[in-house]
């Protein structure tokens, strides 16, 4: 499953899922796209403290589920933008895949499949309910990632 959610970041950098031409090409992909951003990073942890606080403080339920969602995605964006030097466009699939394939895990009780029906961070992090909301947001959220990162390196 990690293979095929990092499919369009490995083909960007040709370390494929198929045969090489030696390591020292692999190794050299592997730096090429392996880069820290601390811009990006910098928001990653803004945006991890305003999902801590969402989910320590804030009980009114649009902003807590809905709006967090949203936040997520870009959270996940920004942190693959920090050290993957990918496109805007694979890093944002990625993201969207990921967090498409973590909502519908919910409709098969991995949780409980997991034996981590009763861990409350298993719980806040996978959640243990399918929602059609919770991939609206996502979808709005990764769009808006991308759309606010090719603005902001057009200039």
């Amino acid at each position: 499953m990690l293979l095929f959610l990092a499919l369009p970041i490995l083909q960007e950098c040709n370390l494929g899922y198929g045969f090489s031409n030696g390591t020292n090409q692999k190794m050299k992909a592997a730096k090429k796209i392996m880069k820290f951003n601390a811009r990006y990073f910098i928001v990653f942890i803004l945006l991890l403290l305003t999902e801590v606080l969402i989910a320590a403080y804030v009980k009114q339920p649009f902003i807590r589920f809905v709006f967090g969602d949203f936040l997520v995605v870009i959270l996940l964006y920004c942190f693959l933008k920090s050290f993957i030097n990918a496109t805007s466009f694979n890093i944002a699939l990625s993201v969207l895949i990921f967090a498409f394939i973590v909502e519908f895990l919910q409709m098969t009780n991995v949780l409980v499949l997991l034996n981590l029906e009763k861990n409350k961070l298993a719980n806040i992090i996978l959640g243990n309910t399918f929602e059609i909301t919770d991939l609206v947001a996502y979808t709005l959220g990764v769009i808006s990632a991308f759309l606010l990162d090719k603005k902001a390196t057009e200039n």
